[in-house]
């Protein structure tokens, strides 16, 4: 039976709403596991492609570029308009009655058994379909996700493996869409290691273990300049955002990661511009004065670098890197001649170089960006990476192997639960805990989860508890905050959430440091022949009146 446009749009349509129904389903149906919601979003994802593929038949047939809809419409629509009616209607039921009692075609998460409720509470598309004829109920055929088709002509072992991959959509395995390493077990935890030996056998760089890496990996702001440059360093930063680019895709697929990073660059573009971008500002900037004071930092045109304080750059010039730069650019100044031809093909070059290096810097720190927005997407997992290593540590190797074994076994018992389908009873509205289950109150309160901290700092963020609060004042966010109103981040601030506070603070601890210099006119002492101890001043004094 051949379908007109009209009723080939009709079908689009309507598969479409049965697509949209189907996704909300499984939506509500996910579960609290964090292994059955990563599970639920990619079925999910593999039906909205599907949508988007209707929607797009559908458009190219509204189009109409061909001609054929209008057509078909002044066909219905003209003289002869219920002679064509009549003529349709002939052959739809001469095609019912070439094939009687045919099932009705359902998507395949439609042939899903449905969560236990009421009969009168199954959607009429999930109830059997029923043969007046034969006296019992077909079993509807499942409309294909391009997965059915066999070829019988294949081998048994080719057989059973198109026969496993045409199975019915909703009984496919999260290791049908993602894998996952043992370590990430299931998306629970990142999978940093081969980040962690590359960045350690970085030139220069401080050696740490796998522990303090998960804390400090996205403090990328305290690396120096010349290191972020060198070939190695940009080798390791695209492939850690690489990873928590993928490892994200994997566990939220519906996630528009996209859109993310598109404002996240708008940001980078407006701070890069002004020079505020941290990590990468060649001066301190004060957000809440209208003129910020310049640093002391110093620039070296012979090593290309920038020292934060002048008494730095001084120690600096005596050493041999120095020298030696100094003599390369003696030496580029010297060969270049004296004709005008030779000083612009000079000119010429630096300046391409420069514009390299600028874009080279530019990109580094953009990919810096992208790292510190997929860490705060990915806090969650990253705690837990951090509190699940710590725990391993203290562990022996039968315990690991154990721990392996019981996680296998967990596994397969989610997969063959259903999950519980009531609502959880959640009044005070809890934090969930690992099972999915809020916590107990007691423990809500022992932990101090109901008491909420604000920094100024920050921005006004909030965190709740004082384990949280007291760990942020080392996390980059306090930091940078920190950095942003040109104080250092150290432990006299520790518990200092205001600006104006931590500023009182600092010229505070600026006039105490003051009073504490050595004056030699106060401090220096000095004695006489006859034993006397008196200060500078006063024994230049006497020594003028000729009394010593």
């Amino acid at each position: 039976m051949s379908f007109s446009l009209l009723e080939q749009q009709r079908r689009l349509h309507e598969e479409r709403d049965r697509l949209e129904r189907g996704m909300a389903r499984r939506l509500q149906d996910a579960g609290k596991a964090p292994r059955e919601v990563t599970l639920a979003e990619h079925q999910v994802k593999e039906l909205l492609e599907r949508y988007q593929q209707r929607s797009s038949q559908l458009s190219e047939l509204y189009a109409d570029e061909d001609g054929a809809r209008r057509d078909e419409l002044a066909l219905m629509g003209g003289v002869n308009g219920i002679d064509e009616f009549y003529n349709r209607l002939r052959s739809i039921r001469d095609a019912h009655r070439r094939n009687p009692g045919q099932s009705v075609e359902l998507l395949d998460f439609e042939m899903a058994p449905p969560k236990p409720a009421a009969a009168a509470e199954v959607p009429p598309l999930l109830q059997p379909v029923w043969d007046s004829k034969t006296q019992h109920s077909q079993e509807a055929v499942p409309m294909s996700l391009g997965m059915d088709q066999r070829d019988f002509f294949a081998t048994e072992d080719e057989q059973a493996a198109q026969q496993k991959a045409s199975s019915l959509w909703i009984n496919r395995p999260l290791e049908h869409y993602v894998t996952f390493s043992d370590e990430e077990a299931s998306g629970k935890f990142l999978d940093l290691h081969a980040q962690y030996s590359e960045f350690i056998n970085i030139k220069r760089i401080e050696r740490l273990d796998y522990l303090q890496y998960l804390e400090l990996f996205d403090q990328l702001f305290d690396i120096p300049k010349d290191i972020k440059l060198s070939a190695s360093f940009k080798h390791y930063l695209s492939g850690l955002s690489s990873y928590l680019v993928d490892f994200h895709k994997r566990i939220r697929p519906l996630y528009d990661l996209e859109s993310d990073f598109r404002d996240t660059l708008v940001t980078f573009e407006s701070e890069w511009r002004r020079g505020i971008f941290i990590g990468w500002n060649t001066q301190v900037v004060d957000a809440d004065r209208n003129n910020a004071e310049p640093s002391t930092a110093v620039y070296c045109d012979a090593c290309e670098k920038w020292f934060p304080k002048q008494t730095v750059y001084q120690g600096h010039l005596s050493g041999k890197n120095h020298k030696k730069a100094e003599q390369k650019l003696l030496q580029k100044q010297q060969q270049g001649g004296d004709t005008a031809g030779s000083m612009a093909s000079i000119a010429a070059a630096a300046a391409s170089e420069s514009t390299q290096d600028v874009s080279t810097t530019k990109d580094i720190a953009a990919l810096e960006a992208i790292v510190y927005r997929l860490t705060e997407l990915l806090g969650e997992q990253r705690e837990a990476t951090r509190i699940n290593v710590e725990r391993k540590q203290a562990l022996t190797a039968e315990e690991l192997h154990q721990e392996q074994e019981d996680d296998a076994i967990e596994i397969d018992e989610e997969e063959e639960d259903d999950g519980e389908d009531k609502p959880i009873y959640n009044p005070k509205n809890l934090p969930l805990g690992w099972d999915g289950k809020p916590i107990p109150y007691w423990l809500y309160k022992l932990h101090g989860l109901n008491l909420e901290f604000k920094c100024e700092i920050c921005g006004d963020a909030t965190y709740r508890g004082p384990k949280i609060f007291q760990r942020h004042f080392q996390e980059w966010r306090h930091a940078f905050g920190m950095r942003r109103i040109g104080i250092p981040n150290s432990l006299a601030f520790q518990h200092v959430t205001k600006i104006d506070d931590a500023r009182a603070l600092w010229n505070k601890l600026q006039m105490q440091k003051n009073k504490e210099k050595f004056v030699s006119m106060v401090d220096e002492e000095f004695e006489d022949s006859l034993g006397n101890v008196m200060n500078f001043k006063t024994h230049q004094d006497l020594l003028r009146q000729g009394l010593i």
